[in-house]
């Protein structure tokens, strides 16, 4: 191995730890049942503020129970469409190049030897 192609081996594992560092999971890969239980765990923990400030503000208990469900009802849907949306504009996202080193693999290849 000469050394440019250890340079450029170098750097390949240099950018491949960079990407597993600042890159904790593949962009754009993300199932509908994980956006359903995303949404799910925030709006409970929504509920739960929307329904106590409703009561502080109206002392009244049935009123504040019925705004923090019709409140949840409705942005749980919103928050499902918005992600959605997200995951399919592109906006931001990387795309991983087509000759990096797939994760966890530092060995190079294809490199012809003397």
């Amino acid at each position: 191995m000469n050394v440019s192609q250890k340079c450029q081996y170098a750097l390949r594992a240099v950018f491949e730890l960079a990407r597993m560092i600042f890159y904790v999971k593949d962009l754009k890969v993300e199932s509908h049942i994980r956006t359903v239980a995303k949404s799910l765990t925030w709006r409970v923990a929504a509920w739960g503020i929307t329904t106590t400030v409703a009561w502080v503000v109206t002392g009244n208990g049935e009123l504040a129970a019925t705004i923090g469900l019709g409140d949840t009802v409705i942005k749980l849907v919103a928050y499902y469409a918005h992600e959605r949306a997200w995951l399919k504009s592109g906006f931001g996202n990387l795309k991983q190049p087509a000759n990096s080193i797939p994760r966890g693999q530092y060995e190079v290849q294809n490199v012809p030897t003397k």
